[in-house]
């Protein structure tokens, strides 16, 4: 009977058992393997995470949690039964009064805590929610990428579905060639409406009914795609990318100040997008292992070759942020071209300075006619930064611009 209470307890709540077999060191010591693990998998999320092109909360990521814990709890288990055989009440020294109401609250939080972690198993893949309350995303289709044609309010007001009618907007998603099929995305237009979410059909395609009018293109956000490559990062690429003369006066550019106009009519009741998922530029050092990495003199940028390419746009911004970083500015230090090799020497572009400076890093990619390509990721928290002390990075054209916006 004591074997089945000693097994019951350590099943139910981890170390309850031990507790009951008066193993007190046994608690102690699974009870601290348990928060150690659990202190490892949080420490470890911002490197891992660097390393997912995911939200935070991969379901992947997450599972190792839930393997340690089940590990330890059967260990514990066992063990439990093991001793229950073993130590008799004669050899276990008496307990207070406080011990046994400590050992008994401890081992009901952490019956709580285990069974929490454990019970995932038994339930469905986790989900993250899509702006669309009527659909949830399973977290290893997620593809929160989008393409922005301007005319987008901040904050985001409460849209509406657009009106239906007569004229059609199309569209078709292609990885590789391919059609991209089950893709769910949304649209925002005229700066007022956003669709439902929308799935392309077994060839990549969708299609939105609107009434005949003048219309503007404001966005484009893809939210799931069940077929995904593992472990690729993406950019989307509308056909409307300006060329490398264009991005090198400024990046971040938008077609139109009100989004991409055009006008659906009876002669013309259709307009066509196609939508092309291709793999970013690789960006080498700094690269995704940590943000702010330290850089000399020495130091070089680079970044791995990407298909068809044959000139890298290299932007460089400084970053300004707060104590607490709740607030960053960015600020251009550099925009330049190269040419036949995929790095850029720091030596080359670095002058002296009495200050610390901190500087993000995005490279674009061109072919032999300047047609846009890729780019790398350009999230200032997620590796894409350095830190040099001695030095600034200010270009000639750079500096006039600013000079000319300061008079």
């Amino acid at each position: 009977m004591k074997k089945a209470i000693a097994l019951l307890l350590s099943i139910t709540t981890l170390i309850g058992g031990h507790f009951y077999n008066k193993r007190n060191d046994r608690a102690i010591l699974f009870l601290s393997i348990f928060f150690v693990w659990l202190i490892c998998i949080v420490t470890a999320l911002p490197f891992v995470y660097e390393k997912l092109d995911r939200p935070l909360a991969d379901g992947t990521f997450f599972s190792y949690l839930k393997i340690g814990v089940l590990m330890i709890w059967a260990v514990s288990t066992l063990v439990t039964y093991l001793d229950s055989r073993t130590v008799s009440g004669k050899e276990a020294s008496k307990a207070s009064a406080s011990w046994k109401v400590g050992a008994t609250l401890l081992s009901l939080f952490m019956g709580v805590a285990t069974i929490s972690i454990l019970s995932s198993f038994f339930q469905g893949p986790e989900v993250t929610k899509s702006s669309s309350d009527s659909y949830q995303i399973p977290i290893e289709h997620n593809f929160q990428h989008y393409v922005s044609f301007g005319g987008e309010k901040y904050p985001e007001p409460e849209y509406s579905a657009p009106p239906r009618g007569e004229g059609i907007i199309s569209g078709k998603f292609v990885y590789n060639g391919t059609p991209v099929r089950d893709l769910k995305l949304e649209i925002t237009l005229n700066g007022q409406y956003k669709t439902e979410l929308i799935e392309t059909d077994t060839n990549g395609g969708f299609i939105l009914q609107v009434p005949y009018g003048i219309w503007y293109l404001n966005r484009v956000h893809t939210t799931s795609w069940p077929k995904k490559p593992a472990g690729n990062k993406f950019i989307i690429l509308s056909g409307q990318e300006a060329s490398i003369d264009q991005y090198q006066k400024n990046p971040h550019w938008f077609p139109g100040g009100n989004g991409l106009q055009f006008q659906l009519t009876e002669d013309s009741p259709q307009k066509n997008y196609e939508f092309k998922i291709t793999p970013q530029v690789d960006l080498l050092w700094p690269g995704p292992k940590g943000r702010e990495l330290k850089a000399g003199k020495e130091s070089i940028i680079h970044w791995e070759p990407y298909p068809s390419a044959s000139k890298y746009l290299v932007w460089v911004q400084s970053v300004e942020s707060n104590f607490t970083e709740t607030e960053t500015t960015f600020s251009a230090a550099l925009s330049t071209i190269v040419e036949g090799t995929n790095k850029l020497p720091l030596s080359e572009i670095i002058t002296p300075d009495n200050s610390k400076n901190i500087y993000q890093i995005q490279v674009f990619a061109f072919d032999d006619a300047g047609k846009y390509l890729s780019e790398s990721r350009a999230y200032y928290h997620k590796g894409n930064s350095f830190v040099i002390n001695g030095y600034k990075i200010e270009s000639e054209e750079i500096k006039k611009i600013k000079e000319r916006y300061n008079q």
